[in-house]
């Protein structure tokens, strides 16, 4: 989607918005398929899978080409990435042949990058290819995100890097992720823990766990694996979203993907190496109130807009036609929003659905998109992708 300079149209309040009268009886409802936005079909070329997958044991060290990448990005989540010109398609096929394998450096504040990245491997990919209307080398693929690293040897020149930089060769070492188990597990009987179906009779086994501990109960329930999975689960049941990875490390991953919060936060997630406590950091940062703009703080949406146009989650990311990857949340309306240009369906991330660029009305900085349907019948009928650096979430005081 290209961030091209238009006139300026207002547009009303989406919390005035209506969708258009359809008589439903005249007309076949058509619920959105939410498998579409995940496979990026607008990518040109047509992807292909590429078999195998490669695995590195923690603590290994070696060298991988690394991209500085301008957002946080967690194991698991798909990379979708366009090579639009000669540069980027050189990129593009060196990581292809170097192993599949290539790293992206994320950011630390303002100025300066920080020491850590993931790993991501690209799992789908097109042959070369040349544009009809301007004939010139192109390349598109899609990459896993799969471990997290830490660069190392960098006090001379991880200062330099600057967003969006390349850098052909990186020294890495892939961080370990362990899983505490429950603290009481070890101090209860085999036959007592098979009776943990029951909540009840669970509940009075770990306070009778805890009597033999030098810890009183309430120290072991803050940190109660299955109460913070419960309550997680419990919060996005609520956006409908009920197929959550069952893995205690996989979900701790899923959660901060989709989780709308800072940069720094995003970071202090990342670093983490417990997925235990990663999952109780962010238990809470669940419920905040509202989004708003990240230059000026207008409100921009109330938390409980938020949902899922996609099987991946309320997360995803998307690649525009000039290669860049926007992380973006979807939500059913907004406030404070003005729109920029004419409705195009032009590398739409929505199959069926028309974009149109979305800027925050006080200080007009580039929020995300307004999605509309191309057909009456498609349900919804319209909502919004805001991107992830654009908004940041606050408490109502």
């Amino acid at each position: 989607m290209e961030m091209s300079i238009v006139n300026m149209e207002n547009s009303e309040n989406s919390e005035n918005e209506t969708n258009e009268d359809v008589e439903e009886f005249d007309i076949d409802i058509e619920e959105f398929d939410r498998d579409l936005p995940a496979a990026h079909s607008y990518l040109p070329g047509g992807l292909t899978c590429i078999r195998g997958r490669s695995i590195l044991e923690a603590g290994w060290e070696g060298k991988v080409p690394c991209w500085c990448h301008h957002s946080i990005v967690f194991p698991g989540e798909s990379v979708p990435m366009h090579c639009p010109d000669l540069a980027h398609y050189r990129l593009g096929i060196q990581f292809i042949q170097s192993g599949r394998l290539f790293g992206l450096i994320f950011p630390e504040g303002e100025l300066f990058m920080s020491d850590y990245g993931v790993l991501c491997e690209v799992t789908e990919a097109t042959e070369p290819f040349e544009d009809e209307n301007e004939p010139r080398r192109q390349i598109s693929f899609k990459a896993q995100a799969r471990q997290r690293f830490r660069l190392i040897n960098t006090k001379s020149w991880r200062p330099l890097l600057q967003r969006n930089m390349f850098i052909s060769s990186c020294d890495i070492k892939i961080l370990p992720d362990v899983v505490i188990n429950e603290p009481l597990q070890d101090y209860r009987i085999f036959s007592a823990s098979r009776q943990n179906c029951n909540y009840g009779l669970s509940q009075k086994l770990r306070k009778a766990d805890a009597l033999v501990t030098q810890w009183p109960q309430f120290v072991y329930d803050i940190f109660n694996v299955d109460r913070i999975v419960n309550c997680i689960k419990t919060y996005f049941k609520e956006l409908s979203i009920e197929n959550l990875p069952e893995d205690l490390l996989a979900l701790s991953f899923w959660v901060a993907s989709n989780l709308t919060i800072s940069m720094e936060e995003r970071l202090k997630l990342f670093i983490v190496d417990n997925a235990s406590l990663r999952l109780y950091w962010e238990l809470k940062y669940l419920y905040k109130v509202i989004l708003c703009c990240s230059q000026c703080s207008s409100n921009i949406c109330k938390m409980e807009e938020i949902f899922a146009m996609s099987n991946e989650g309320i997360h995803t990311n998307y690649c525009n036609v000039g290669g860049y990857v926007h992380n973006i949340v979807t939500v059913k309306s907004t406030m404070n929003i003005d729109l920029q240009g004419r409705p195009s369906l032009e590398f739409t991330w929505f199959p069926g659905y028309y974009w149109t660029i979305a800027v925050c009305s006080r200080c007009f900085s580039h929020i995300g998109w307004k999605f509309t349907a191309e057909k009456k019948s498609l349900r919804p009928q319209s909502f919004w992708g805001l991107t992830r650096n654009a908004v940041t979430p606050k408490n109502l005081t």
